[in-house]
């Protein structure tokens, strides 16, 4: 963990850990739904116990 201007001190969670996420959330809401493609905005660094918003955009 770094400090002024990098990430804070925390442990942080790997970006494609929290990206396997999304489509088991997806498969729960949305059952035989068909997971096609994701695209991924990294714009901040995720710490453990952070909440997690992800938008959905069904087509």
């Amino acid at each position: 963990a770094r400090g002024a201007g990098g990430f804070q001190s925390g442990r942080v969670v790997h970006g494609m850990l929290v990206a396997s996420l999304f489509p088991a959330l997806i498969a729960s809401h949305f059952p035989g739904a068909v997971y096609a493609s994701q695209s991924l905005k990294f714009s901040a660094p995720v710490y453990v116990g952070d909440e997690v918003v992800a938008q959905v955009q069904a087509l």
